[in-house]
């Protein structure tokens, strides 16, 4: 127990941060392995797997280890590994690896693992056993070929945090996904999966975070998206005059393959905002009331909108509405203009 070991060099099958076997012991204290600590760097290469804690006595624990991975490996990564209890592992990754695992045993909760620019050749499980709980996984610009999975049980409160733009296979067992959006490219997409099978997500603990410039995708899969807990209604945050929206957008069978973040101003535009052939002063997509925008066009537009309301989402007290807009036309071929337009129920 509590082993502290850094490989800087050498070639390595596998490295155990601490290992126990065998059954011949008489102390108090045995079967476990627990609280220990590896670093791998410099020029050190592991074929096999690098453990934190690994203890193959019947119900022996591994337990609070860490291991830390700052430089390109082909191997595998494990906290802790037993017949037993892996719980409270911490594994942290900067460079590229094999399959990275939390804590593999029989009871798995309240592992950490964290994943940043990293490629990640096989999969990401944050506890893998039959009780998993409270498990979290961290990626940020990371490429995942496999799933990425909170707990194989599917239990409760396994979370995971995604920043920056990410690839998977698929992610299962979490019952919280967050999203941070800052440093993300307008347009950009924070989490595609490739892996070509349905994606299951909380819509209820879904939340977003950061200062992108939006509109993003938070979640693409082309092969669905089945959000437990959605209504049909965006999740809204509201100012005076700005919203910002997450939502869905669906292919033409009406499956959701997108969780979309998106602002508009929806009050005091002066500015026009041209989408396609169409041109918007204020836009609500939550509820909002669109009001006091006013634009000035010029060119060949299908559709003017001083304002324009549509969704329900908002809790505001003024919803619904479009009112007191102003559109000025100086010149071109405009199809409709429209002071104020409201699709809002």
């Amino acid at each position: 127990a509590e082993n502290s070991v850094t490989i800087t060099g050498g070639n390595h099958t596998n490295i155990y941060g601490g290992w126990t076997t065998g059954t011949g012991s008489t102390a108090t204290d045995k079967g476990d392995s627990t609280g220990n600590k590896v670093t791998v760097n410099g020029s050190a290469a592991v074929s096999g797997t690098v453990y934190g804690g690994y203890t193959d006595v019947t119900g022996g624990k591994a337990t609070d280890s860490e291991v830390t991975i700052d430089k390109e490996i082909a191997g595998a990564v494990v906290g802790g590994k037993a017949l037993g209890e892996a719980s409270g592992n911490i594994v942290t990754v900067k460079a590229n690896t094999g399959a990275v695992t939390g804590g593999d045993g029989a009871t798995t909760n309240n592992n950490t693992v964290n994943l940043t620019q990293a490629n990640v050749t096989g999969s990401v499980t944050g506890g893998n056993g039959a009780t998993a709980n409270e498990n979290t996984v961290n990626i940020d610009r990371v490429n995942v070929t496999g799933t990425i999975t909170g707990g194989t049980a599917d239990g409760t409160g396994n979370t995971l945090n995604v920043a920056g733009t990410n690839t998977a296979a698929n992610i299962v067992g979490f019952q919280k996904v967050a999203f941070n959006t800052s440093g993300v490219a307008a347009h950009g997409t924070v989490l595609n999966l490739t892996g070509g099978a349905q994606t299951k997500v909380d819509w209820t603990t879904l939340t977003v975070t950061g200062t992108a410039v939006k509109p993003l995708t938070l979640l693409k899969n082309d092969s669905g998206i089945d959000l437990v807990g959605y209504t049909g209604a965006a999740k809204s945050e509201t100012t005076d005059t700005t919203e910002t929206n997450v939502d869905v957008r669906k292919n033409n069978d009406g499956k959701v393959t997108e969780i979309t973040y998106e602002g508009y101003q929806f009050a005091g535009v002066t500015a026009p905002v041209i989408s396609g052939t169409d041109v918007y002063g204020g836009i609500s997509r939550a509820g909002n009331a669109t009001h006091a925008n006013a634009i000035t066009v010029n060119g060949d537009y299908t559709n003017v909108y001083g304002g324009h309301t549509s969704g329900m989402s908002t809790t505001a007290v003024e919803k619904k509405n479009s009112h007191d807009n102003t559109v000025t036309i100086t010149g071109g071929t405009i199809g409709n203009v429209y002071g104020g337009y409201t699709a809002a129920a």
